[in-house]
């Protein structure tokens, strides 16, 4: 109610879900941002630790503790317990003598908390402090009362009005002091269990949060510790030094003075990459630093980190020494990652000669104050769509295809050295016949051992030879391999792009008539069972797009990685994402699967399989009045086994092994172009696995050909 004719704004309870568990919708986030306020509390050791958290149990708990500065009473109640405080917006750095700038900015930090567990014991204490300050929050006290609002009657209450966020009380006390100062956060009952390779992440993710080029005066430590998983996170230093690893790097800096940017250069005369100036751009001055892994590089990488779940893991952009948004880019899933800088989306787009977030570590740094339009989006999962961020992306792809540039020459040149070591070969074998000659000729033991000496030393010369050319012959096998299959996979999407736009043409125009429909005419008593129903058909032809989008999302994925997934799942989704196809083509299908089991493979590869399977046969059931396809998975411990029929016009015998050569087709009629089979078997050779035209499931009529899919030890 308003008083004095003023208005004032009212803090409903269901808000502290939206700045908790949904605005911070990753754990890995709410621990940065529980991090970063210690490293705004100037401390200069944090230790996170895990107790219980592998089963979730009233002894679960996760303690993050820090040497920082500590709160007073008045801190938590004016500070840390209102949103969005502006205290570190008046004051931009923290406390002499580490002037930190403050990086914690939008005072919903403390929200990550509830993000992590139900309930949260503050521990603090300034330097000095004869008392020990703690306070206790539990969020379920909140979420209760929001589950009651629920139920209540907002329109006929009036008297008894739901509480606001603010009414709710939480006690504090003050006890004899455990330590000299800082903050330690005792949170309970976490949401979510934490495995190993969840700890590993949060690891990994923790030793990107400083970077590494940022003048400290004083150190800024993360401790990990976790009692299931000793000895591995036993009190264990958060560090990440990866790019010590790198094959190549560069770095770019600027000219404050003269407000001038360096970028590279690739100079076609020297055929190499220099560093040039140019004026400030619209997001201001920046650092850049890269490191590129090639192949041998990642070989040792890979080496060193066998034990964990690290990755070469593409380029962060950091403000004034801090790792921004997003906090928690990786995941062990390639699927759920972001890739905020859409690094691996141009990789596939256009060409195979560019940088993935596999090749390289990379570091962006910005600030403050240089840089002022590069925002970090509220949920902190990425940045504000601003024309400065959109411009610096811009200057970070030219960056990156300059310096591959440089990597294109230098494999031109390994393969010039290695073709002229084959040449050399070629006249050591000739000098090697003379000294065979020799030896012949030789008539004392002393001259035979002179002979043979040399001999050896041209086989060793020739043996090098060897090596270099087959090294260059596995490394032009392996990228034009690569070529290949991500060639196939666009034809596939190809064909099925083109089958599929008809449905969501014709969708479209349904929803497009429907909704006409219903904006056009009033809702009467006479047609709102009409109006009724064609709504519900917007919602039917809407869920059947987001079916068809999601599954063309998944062939436009940013990379092609190995990973597992469930066969049952992957093949009902395609047949479910072609089921408008099919139906439209009077073409009943069946799926019968044994027993379920994982792979762990290129799933877009094994899509394309399926894909083809199902365009082959429907081209091939064209003109039939009785239209079948079944698809029958059989398991053994040996081997998998994929029947898949249709009982179109069938394959003549003498045409079996043909179909899965290139351009070779029996459907010529009816638009097939001889790739599918083609691919199919291509696809199916990264599986180690064989397909093949067996006896037709139907007897007289039709085609079944059998996947066969060893499993390996």
């Amino acid at each position: 109610m308003a008083q004095n004719n003023k208005l004032k704004w009212r803090f409903d309870v269901n808000t502290f879900r939206l700045l908790g568990r949904d605005l911070i919708t990753d754990r890995i986030t709410a621990l940065f941002e529980l991090v970063k306020n210690s490293y705004d509390a100037n401390a200069e050791n944090v230790t996170i630790e895990f107790i219980n958290v592998g089963i979730k149990n009233n002894e679960s708990k996760i303690i993050i503790k820090d040497d920082g500065i500590g709160m007073t009473l008045s801190d938590i109640q004016n500070k840390w317990m209102v949103i969005g405080t502006n205290s570190k917006r008046k004051d931009l750095y923290s406390p002499e003598p580490y002037k930190r700038r403050y990086i914690g900015e939008k005072g919903i930090g403390r929200f990550a908390v509830d993000k992590l567990g139900q309930k949260v014991n503050i521990r603090t204490r300034q330097k000095g402090d004869e008392k020990e300050l703690v306070a206790t929050i539990n969020w379920q006290t909140y979420q209760d009362l929001a589950e009651e609002q629920k139920s209540l009657d907002l329109f006929t209450q009036t008297e008894n009005a739901p509480k606001l966020f603010t009414d709710i009380e939480n006690d504090f006390e003050y006890v004899e002091p455990t330590f000299e100062n800082g903050t330690t956060l005792e949170i309970f009952l976490p949401r979510e269990i934490w495995t190993l390779d969840d700890i590993e992440r949060a690891y990994k993710e923790l030793s990107r949060l400083v970077s590494p080029f940022h003048e400290a005066k004083y150190p800024f430590k993360i401790f990990i510790k976790a009692i299931e998983y000793e000895p591995y996170f036993e009190s264990k230093l958060v560090e990440g030094d990866e790019k010590r690893f790198s094959s190549s790097s560069f770095e770019l800096t600027f000219d404050k003075e003269d407000q001038l940017q360096e970028y590279l250069f690739f100079d076609i005369e020297k055929q190499k990459v220099i560093v040039k100036k140019k004026a400030k751009q619209s997001f201001g001055l920046i650092k850049f630093y890269l490191y590129y892994f090639d192949a041998e590089a990642k070989d040792r990488f890979n080496i060193f980190y066998k034990q964990t779940s690290v990755r070469i893991d593409g380029i962060k952009i950091y403000r004034d020494g801090i790792l921004t948004t997003p906090f928690a880019e990786y995941e062990a899933e390639d699927e759920k990652r972001r890739d905020v800088l859409g690094i691996n989306k141009r990789r596939w787009r256009a060409t195979f000669d560019r940088m993935g977030t596999r090749d390289c570590i990379g570091f962006i740094e910005i600030t403050k104050d240089g840089n002022p339009e590069i925002i970090d989006s509220t949920n902190r999962q990425d940045f504000l769509n601003t024309i400065e961020y959109r411009e610096l992306k811009d200057f970070i792809y030219e960056q990156l295809d300059v310096f591959m540039k440089t990597r294109k020459v230098a494999r031109d040149e390994k393969t010039k050295e290695r073709l002229n070591a084959f040449d050399e070969t070629k006249n050591i074998v000739d000098d090697l016949q003379k000294e065979l000659k020799k030896l012949r000729a030789a008539k004392t033991e002393k001259k035979q051992a002179e002979v043979v000496a040399v001999i050896v030393d041209k086989f060793d010369q020739i043996q090098k030879g060897v090596e270099a050319i087959t090294t260059e012959y596995q490394e032009t096998k392996k990228e034009e391999e690569r070529k290949e299959k991500m060639y196939f996979s666009l034809m596939s999407l190809s064909s099925f792009s083109a089958k599929i736009s008809h449905v969501i043409r014709t969708t479209i125009a349904t929803i497009k008539d429907n909704a006409s429909y219903i904006t056009n005419k009033p809702f009467t008593e006479a047609n709102q069972n009409k109006i009724k129903r064609y709504a519900s058909d917007i919602n039917v032809e809407m869920h059947k797009l987001l079916k068809v989008v999601d599954f063309m999302l998944k062939y436009a994925r940013t990379d092609l990685p190995a990973e597992d997934f469930g066969v049952e799942e992957l093949l009902q989704r395609v047949f479910d994402v072609h089921s408008d196809i099919l139906l439209e083509k009077r073409i009943e299908y069946s799926l019968k699967i044994e027993k379920d089991i994982s792979l762990y493979g290129n799933k877009v590869f094994f899509q394309d399989i399926i894909t083809n399977l199902i365009s082959n046969s429907i081209k091939a059931l064209e003109g039939n009045f009785i239209k079948k396809i079944q698809c029958t998975v059989k398991v053994d411990l040996e081997e998998m086994i994929i029947l898949f029929s249709d009982n179109g016009i069938g394959i003549p015998g003498k045409n079996r092994e043909k179909v899965f050569d290139i351009y070779f087709t029996t459907t010529q009629e009816q638009g097939g172009a001889g790739m599918g089979l083609y691919i199919v078997q291509t696809n199916l050779e990264t599986y180690g696995g064989v397909a093949e035209v067996i006896d037709s499931e139907f007897k007289h009529e039709g085609t079944t050909i059998q996947l066969t899919i060893p499993f390996k030890k």
